[in-house]
């Protein structure tokens, strides 16, 4: 006779459940299954870090069990942590919104709120910025601290600015033909109202 390797939602639901109260009572309510590399992280947020090599990890997730994908966000499991923006930053983000409301290029949307982040270097990469959820992110290291004066605002961070505000604008992702087609239509309205459209 063949075995059954289907189970049915009710005996998953119980597998997870027995796995979750047996791994509870051993570690206790707060301990979470991690790998060396979050144990501190999640130490810092009152988490009780369990230690365990990545395929026990990535099977108890699989039961339910508390790991660092369940109680971190993304932001905390790639090192980043978000602040509010600085003036610099939040000048980029108005700057480059004036601009686009003056072309007529918002979409009829409104400007998105931005924050800052710190990261750590992702294999020799620094992460500039990034859209998600209705609000840009600029990597604090791009964002001078102090005053802003917007003609004193590096090129780099109104660079950022714009590309992460025209993913809001347009919702399409980077490469796409969608994003070019907006960030050409950009440049073309500059250009005419700068008079450099030609003779």
């Amino acid at each position: 006779m063949q075995p059954n390797y289907r189970d049915t939602s009710e005996e998953e639901q119980r597998k997870r459940r027995n796995w979750h109260d047996a791994f509870v009572q051993v570690a206790g309510e707060t301990a979470v299954l991690t790998g060396e590399g979050t144990a501190k992280q999640l130490q810092g947020k009152g988490y009780r870090p369990v230690t365990a090599p990545d395929g026990i990890i990535n099977a108890a997730a699989r039961y339910g069990l508390q790991t660092p994908a369940s109680v971190l966000s993304n932001d905390e499991l790639s090192g980043r942590l978000i602040t509010e923006p600085n003036g610099s930053a939040q000048a980029a983000v108005d700057f480059i919104w004036k601009v686009l409301e003056l072309c007529g290029l918002n979409n009829g949307k409104t400007k998105p709120p931005v924050k800052c982040f710190t990261s750590i270097l992702d294999g020799g990469v620094m992460l500039n910025g990034y859209y998600r959820d209705g609000t840009v992110f600029i990597n604090c290291d791009l964002a001078p601290a102090g005053p802003a004066d917007v003609g004193q605002l590096p090129d780099r961070l109104l660079h950022v600015a714009l590309e992460e505000i025209a993913h809001y604008v347009t919702g399409a992702t980077d490469n796409s033909r969608d994003f070019q087609n907006y960030l050409l239509d950009v440049a073309v309205k500059l250009s005419r109202a700068n008079g450099k459209g030609g003779d």
